[in-house]
């Protein structure tokens, strides 16, 4: 009679844990592998689109340009603009590095005070906009205008 109740309880125990892991996997399926083929990343100042990273054709498309050649990139793989953060009299400068084999991005460096969203990291897109309030940045993840398949 023991081990027929001990076998009732492994079963339930097998059962439970499967079921769990079933459930774990599909969630992680769900959040994580959302993001969309053939996507970019806008680079907006004050809501308005001042470049735009292409992960497909690997480069930085500079859309807008304002006083004293800003934005401008500072490799192929990074563009620095003025935020609206100010030391001094002084707008300050934004590093904005892609990474094209990761298809992620992250603002690098910048002087705003609490450093908030260069600590978050890198972003492929997943979650909340990359925002950088002292000086007016978001970068915000988009399905590619253009159909790569033309």
């Amino acid at each position: 009679m023991g081990a027929g109740i001990s076998m009732k309880k492994y079963l339930k125990d097998i059962f439970l844990i499967s079921f769990v892991i079933i459930i774990g996997v599909t969630l992680f399926f769900i959040l994580k592998v959302n993001k969309v083929e053939g996507s970019n990343a806008y680079i907006y100042y004050k809501n308005e689109v001042y470049a735009i990273v292409d992960f497909q054709k690997q480069k930085i498309e500079i859309t807008t340009t304002i006083k004293d050649g800003y934005p401008k990139l500072t490799s192929e793989d990074e563009i620095v603009l003025l935020g609206d953060y100010k030391k001094g009299d002084q707008k300050t400068y934004v590093y904005i590095q892609a990474d094209f084999e990761l298809e992620k991005i992250r603002i690098r460096k910048d002087e705003s005070p609490y450093q908030i969203a260069v600590n978050r990291g890198w972003y492929d897109g997943n979650g909340l906009p990359l925002v950088s309030a002292p000086n007016s940045i978001s970068i915000i993840f988009k399905k590619s205008e253009v159909d790569s398949s033309v």
